[in-house]
C-alpha cells in the first residue's frame, strides 16, 4: 500500500495527467520538514544551508500554488521547531534543522521562503 508520495512523484503525476482537474483529488502536503544536514557534515547551521533551505521551502509553496485552488487541501508541517522533527531521531542526527523555527521558536529564513512561495 502506498503511504507517502514525494513532491517529485506528485509533480510527475500532475504533469502526466491532462490537468490536475482530471483527478478530482484534494492535494495535501503532509508532515513537511526539509532536511539541511542529512550528510551530517555540520555541527552548526550555516548561512549557506539556511539559504538553500529557504529556497526549498519556497519551491514547495510554489508547487502547491500551481495546484488548482479547488484541490488545495492544505500544507501541514511535522512540527514548529527544529527539535520537534522526526528526522533527528530517524537519522540519529541532533545537528539537523528541518523546520521553519529553531528550538527557541525563533523564525528562520525558511519561513520567508515559504511565505514568498505562497504569495508570489
Amino acid at each position: 500500500m502506498l503511504k507517502y508520495i514525494t513532491l517529485v512523484v506528485l509533480v510527475l503525476f500532475m504533469s502526466c495527467s491532462k490537468s490536475e482537474d482530471d483527478t478530482g483529488l484534494l492535494i495535501h502536503f503532509s508532515e513537511v520538514d526539509l532536511t539541511v544536514n542529512k550528510d551530517k557534515a555540520l555541527t552548526r547551521l550555516t548561512t549557506e544551508r539556511l539559504n538553500a533551505q529557504k529556497e526549498r521551502y519556497k519551491q514547495l509553496a510554489t508547487i502547491y500554488k500551481t495546484i488548482h485552488e479547488a484541490q488545495q487541501f492544505g500544507i501541514t508541517f511535522w512540527g514548529m521547531r527544529d527539535t520537534d522533527s522526526w528526522l533527528l531521531d530517524f537519522y540519529n542526527n541532533q545537528s539537523e534543522w528541518p523546520l521553519l523555527f529553531n528550538s527557541g521558536y525563533n523564525y528562520k529564513l525558511a519561513l520567508f521562503g515559504f511565505l514568498d512561495g505562497l504569495t508570489n
